[in-house]
């Protein structure tokens, strides 16, 4: 099969967004297809590029915004040129944004799926109604989508995501909550795969570098280091602002622990360097924030609107792949990567973190424990090998569907 691939700020290299899981993903599925090839919408550069992989070279073809103003390099990630993209952080602007998109692209589209072949059409972002709309458009092709994120806003919203979805061959969802939110939503349930994220194997720290992270907060041997990182998905700055007074709690009562908050760079504002404090440390744009993670202790990272679904943000995964535990609050999807006292801690609210936090802290080998733990159900819900096997009949299904094929139950 051909596969081609549309989404926001996909770049050749790791980013600081949840990209970085769709370039593991292409570069190991591009060993199993004819072809695959990636549209990228951003604030970068425009024309074509290519990601070179083991299993041969991914086309991509950089497109801006139609809505996008201002100085791009605001907003960057250096990674041998400049590539970057800003969420809007205002839904309903970026829901029409990416309608015009596709209206903008849609002839073009249409005839690069033509001209090259393609079987498959997947985005890696919820385009909203002209998914379906370029499923129409498109003579052959199957058209399929990532469900990443659920973020309740009425009935509107929850009529919005049933026509995006509901149109298409397939919709690969992150967790099996949201696989249920959808089938509610009237949703094909035969149309619906569970297909989780996670890291590439070679996404692994040297005790090195773990070591110059401790250098670089001059933790004593043994000192504890909590983290929290951002803006991830479904943590939004209230979560910031909470952890912020739990991280000054903490520190009080443990005298040798050190907390930090790490901030995606297009997030950065000079006045969230007023969180810091004594042992209390406030970064942008870390150089190795894998070595951050695996230093870690635990991962704090409460999710502040629980009615909505978490994927588990990647970051998540990324700590529990690297043998470090999360504490979050209750969600939806969140029993699907942080078992409480078992990979995590999972309590009602951010303050009701503290106290599991602090008994952990004083039993240290505990915290320890629940770090490996983590690690085992990395590599077992969310190992990429298996998660690209899945994508592969995934795209194969949604191609036979499109084609009138008979086909058995989802999956």
């Amino acid at each position: 099969m051909h596969v081609l691939m549309i989404g926001v700020g996909y770049f050749p290299q790791r980013t600081a967004g949840d990209k970085n899981f769709f370039v593991d993903l292409a570069a190991s599925l591009r060993g199993r297809l004819r072809d695959l090839s990636i549209v990228s919408v951003n604030d970068g550069p425009t024309g074509e590029a290519v990601q070179d992989t083991p299993g041969g070279p991914i086309s991509i073809w950089n497109v801006r915004r139609p809505l996008h103003f201002g100085n791009p390099e605001r907003f960057f990630h250096r990674a041998g040129g400049t590539w970057s993209y800003h969420h809007l952080h205002r839904p309903w602007q970026e829901i029409l944004e990416r309608q015009l998109t596709l209206l903008d692209l849609g002839g073009r589209l249409q005839r690069r799926a033509r001209d090259r072949g393609v079987d498959v059409v997947h985005f890696m972002d919820n385009f909203g109604l002209g998914m379906g709309w370029l499923r129409r458009k498109l003579d052959g092709p199957a058209v399929t989508a990532t469900a990443l994120r659920y973020d309740p806003r009425g009935l509107a919203y929850r009529l919005y995501l049933a026509r995006s979805f509901g149109a298409l061959d397939g919709v690969a969802c992150l967790t099996d909550a949201y696989r249920d939110i959808l089938s509610g939503l009237g949703v094909d349930a035969a149309r619906l795969a569970t297909l989780r994220w996670g890291p590439d194997p070679a996404f692994q720290v040297s005790a090195a570098r773990a070591a110059a992270v401790a250098a670089r907060y001059g933790l004593a041997p043994g000192a504890p280091l909590l983290v929290w990182a951002g803006f991830i998905q479904q943590v939004a700055e209230e979560s910031l602002r909470e952890t912020a007074a739990l991280a000054r709690v903490l520190t009080e009562r443990v005298p040798d622990l050190h907390f930090a908050f790490a901030l995606k760079p297009e997030s950065w504002r000079d006045d969230f360097l007023a969180l810091a404090g004594e042992r209390i440390h406030v970064e942008r744009d870390l150089p190795d924030f894998p070595a951050f993670l695996a230093r870690a202790d635990c991962l704090v990272s409460p999710v502040v609107r629980p009615e909505s679904t978490v994927a588990p943000p990647l970051t998540w995964v990324e700590a529990m792949a690297l043998g470090t535990p999360v504490a979050t609050t209750a969600a939806l999807g969140v029993e699907e990567a942080v078992i409480d006292g078992e990979t995590g801690v999972v309590a009602s609210s951010t303050v009701g973190l503290a106290e599991p936090l602090l008994a952990l802290l004083a039993a240290r080998p505990r915290l320890a424990e629940l770090g490996r733990r983590a690690g085992d159900l990395a590599r077992a819900r969310f190992g990429l090998e298996a998660i690209v096997e899945g994508y592969t009949r995934f795209f194969a299904r949604a191609a036979a569907r499109r084609q009138g094929v008979p086909q058995g139950g989802g999956g």
